[in-house]
């Protein structure tokens, strides 16, 4: 029966409880009290008393705490703690630590059930863990009252920090500052540090003590200080009017004041302010040189001042109510009256001129005006006016009548003269219309002259937006290319080139030229001559213009003649090369002789028999010598045969120079010529292609060679390279020989295509050297000797820096 089966359970809880507390020392609950008082405990108290064993398992559970749990003693029995409570990890966690050995206290929260646990291990006599026990008191009310308590102080934190008025507790006693809120501190600019632990006395913060004195005595007297207005001085030294209220509380045991403070300085200073512009409109009132008056809201006249009763005639009783009237003119009475009236029924301003009749008789004019004065609805309370002598206004007028007469005759007179004019001027406006159809046909045929312009015109602003082109750009529209921007069209390379060209024109307004290339939505390439001009207004720089010639076809034309240039520059390399073929071939035949010399040596020391292996090593060695010596020669003569792209790079020219003359030098010595070199030292270097530089030299010092070659045998052959700083940015290679000389009258005709002096020649040397040189922006020219003989001149400029780009874009 599930009965049977929860009472063995029940005491065998009960028995394991009872055991473990006589084993832990402690008599046991059942010797400690009646079982009659435990069951009422365990009835009327909100705890549960629970056991388990050591799989979790529930032994015992009872006690009035489980009502909260909806569950009645007995309902967890046979149950695992595990099972029931695996998502609340203190429980499991307190749990095991017990199972461990350790007694624990714990608090646990069970879906807003509040429970105090107290968590400790069952032992046997042999001190073997045999379960846990444990008691739940529920605090959940403790726990709801505590956090009310904090949400109450949270909020009343809240209010004394957030309040618009200052807020400070003072020690009775003493007057120490125990608190005070953000606003207090903002009006008296303290920190909290400052004022906390430190008295007003301290802080000097009252202007005048004896108001302090009055204020602590009321309270003590009363228990309240309600609405009084102090003085108060800031840290800064300003002074502050502050409205009061504070009263007797008890913090700690001890009494205390609670006080509110108001700070009142801008509402004092506008009620001081209210006061005095009372008391000058009062004053103004009184003096002001004209008359005032003041009625109620039916009219009824209440106050004059002075001038009013001195300008009108009458004392302000006489003027009181309807009285005014009696000093109106008896012509103007009735309407003004009427007038009057109508005003104040609407509720309206007035202004009229009317006339008043003094006691003696005399008449004078007067301007009155009324303004109705309304309360917060806008309900009219009453009107002020004034009223003011114009007399001579009135006499003014009357002048102004006389002088309009006089005026209207001589307009009459001056509009004769002026429709005379019109005639004139209407003769003047058909000239300058003639003259304007003229400036127009003018600017349609310039007009027609840009539209039809070869060259593309551009106006461009600062920022580089087109706002007009002169004619479409194929592929590209006019409505694609005006609004766009310049750079838009330009590849990037020449972004800061194009950004520093425009910088230039609007900084300096001077032209500047340059060319560039413009890219294609397809990614063709045109290239274009432009100028950049300013577009000035008086003095000041608006726009730019830019004018841009197609030049695709002109540097395309130039690029290829570059390239035959290039190709007449590989072919005059290797016609140097084949008229020195025989030399080059005795000079290679000296090695491979050498080579072939050795090795056969070798072989026959071999062969004989045993030989010193240092022989054979030194004959090994020189065979290897004249091999790489052959190898260099070969080496050299295929870079200056080769055909490559030029290619621009820094140019150290006293190198060249060895490299050329290394060379010529077989040439040389077959002709018994002797080579010398004055280098200048600590040269710059130039810019350019090192071969096309060293092919021109070559040519030269080979023509040198061919100069000396008819000369007698006693003469002395000797060709002189000189390298040197022509200027500040040139530098200078001179080859200069002692042979036969140049013809007469030969100025620059040796440099013109198929002009020689040899007989086996074709005469396109020196034409190829001088393109060449010319394209390294450089110059070659012939001198006659005056001891006999010739010298060429090659100069080259400097090299402007590592950027080679200026040569290798050509």
């Amino acid at each position: 029966m599930p009965g049977s089966r929860q009472t063995q359970l029940e005491r065998a809880g009960s028995s394991l409880w009872r055991s473990g507390a006589e084993e832990s020392g402690r008599p046991a609950a059942i010797d400690l009290v009646s079982a009659d008082l435990l069951d009422s405990v365990l009835a009327h108290s909100p705890i549960v008393l629970w056991a388990i064993d050591s799989d979790g398992i529930f032994t015992l559970s009872t006690g009035q705490g489980l009502d909260v749990l909806e569950m009645k003693p007995g309902d967890m029995l046979g149950q695992s703690i595990f099972d029931l409570y695996g998502g609340q990890p203190t429980v499991v966690d307190s749990v095991r630590r017990a199972l461990a050995g350790e007694e624990l206290r714990s608090l646990v929260d069970l879906d807003g059930i509040h429970f105090d646990c107290w968590f400790a291990p069952l032992r046997t006599a042999d001190e073997i863990i045999v379960g846990v026990r444990g008691v739940a008191t529920v605090i959940t009310q403790q726990k709801q009252a505590e956090q009310a308590l904090q949400e109450s102080e949270e909020r009343f934190a809240k209010a004394f920090h957030s309040s618009p008025l200052g807020i400070l507790f003072t020690r009775l006693e003493d007057g120490l500052f125990i608190d005070v809120n953000d606003t207090f501190l903002g009006i008296f600019g303290y920190s909290r540090e400052e004022v906390v632990g430190k008295t007003s006395l301290d802080l000097k913060m009252w202007v005048d003590l004896s108001e302090r004195d009055h204020c602590v005595q009321t309270l003590r007297e009363h228990g309240t200080v309600h609405d009084a207005e102090y003085q108060f001085r800031s840290k800064q030294g300003k002074r502050i009017i502050a409205r009061v209220s504070a009263e007797i509380i008890e913090l700690d045991g001890k009494p205390c004041a609670l006080s509110l403070c108001e700070d009142i300085t801008e509402q004092k200073q506008t009620e001081n302010a209210v006061r005095e512009i009372e008391q000058r409109y009062q004053t103004l009132a009184r003096t002001a040189p004209v008359g005032i008056f003041h009625t109620d809201a039916a009219g009824h006249c209440l106050d004059v001042n002075e001038q009013y009763a001195s300008l009108v005639g009458l004392t302000p009783a006489e003027a009181a109510g309807e009285g005014w009237q009696k000093a109106l003119h008896p012509d103007d009475l009735q309407r003004i009256a009427a007038e009057w009236k109508a005003a104040v029924d609407a509720g309206r301003s007035l202004r009229a001129e009317y006339r008043l009749l003094s006691r003696d008789g005399m008449t004078s004019w007067v301007l009155g005006q009324a303004t109705p004065e309304r309360n917060d609805a806008g309900e009219v309370t009453s009107y002020v006016g004034t009223v003011t002598g114009i007399d001579d206004f009135k006499q003014i007028e009357r002048a102004q009548h006389s002088l309009n007469l006089e005026l209207t005759s001589r307009i009459r007179e001056r509009t004769n003269e002026l429709n005379r004019a019109d005639f004139s001027l209407r003769e003047q406006i058909q000239e300058r219309k003639q003259l304007f159809e003229d400036l127009l046909q003018s600017q349609a045929r310039w007009k027609s002259v840009v539209e039809d312009a070869p060259d593309f015109i551009l106006i461009v602003d600062q920022q580089g937006t087109i706002s007009f082109i002169n004619r479409t750009l194929p592929p590209y529209q006019k409505s694609d290319i005006e609004g766009a921007n310049v750079l838009d069209f330009l590849p990037e390379e020449y972004h800061t080139q194009y950004q520093k060209n425009m910088a230039s024109v609007f900084k300096t307004g001077e032209l500047v030229a340059s060319q560039i290339m413009v890219m294609g939505p397809d990614g063709s390439e045109a290239w274009y001559a432009s100028r950049i001009g300013a577009v000035k207004v008086g003095k000041r720089i608006v726009a730019a213009t830019i004018v841009a010639r197609d030049i695709t076809q002109q540097t395309q034309t130039e690029e290829e003649i570059r390239r035959r240039q290039a190709d007449l520059a590989h072919v005059s390399r290797l016609s140097t090369m084949g008229e020195m073929a025989a030399t080059l071939a005795h000079e290679l035949n000296q090695p491979l002789s050498a080579i072939s010399n050795y090795a056969a040596g070798c072989v026959r020391r071999l062969q004989a028999g045993p030989v010193d292996a240092n022989e054979l090593i030194k004959a090994a060695q020189t065979i290897s010598r004249q091999a790489s010596g052959a190898s260099e020669t070969i080496g050299r003569i295929l870079d200056f045969v080769r055909k490559k792209d030029a290619v621009y790079e820094h140019v150290v020219l006293n190198e060249l120079v060895a490299d050329a003359i290394e060379l010529a030098l077989s040439e040389a010595n077959r002709h018994r010529v002797s080579i010398f070199v004055e280098a200048a030292e600590n040269l710059p270097m130039t810019m350019g292609d090192r071969i096309q530089i060293e092919q021109v030299l070559l040519n030269l010092i080979v023509n040198a060679i061919d100069a000396l070659h008819d000369m007698s045998a006693d003469h002395h052959r000797n060709i002189v390279v000189k390298t040197s700083l022509a200027s500040q940015n040139r530098l200078q290679i001179s080859v200069c020989d002692n042979g036969c000389g140049l013809p007469e009258d030969f100025a620059d005709w040796i440099f013109e295509p198929f002009q020689s002096g040899k007989t086996q020649g074709i005469g396109m040397g020196l034409s190829i050297s001088r393109s060449i040189i010319e394209l390294h922006k450089g110059r070659l020219w012939a001198t006659a000797n005056d001891t006999g003989g010739a010298t060429f001149h090659i100069s080259l400029p400097i090299s402007p820096g590592e950027n080679t780009n200026e040569f290798n874009d050509r």
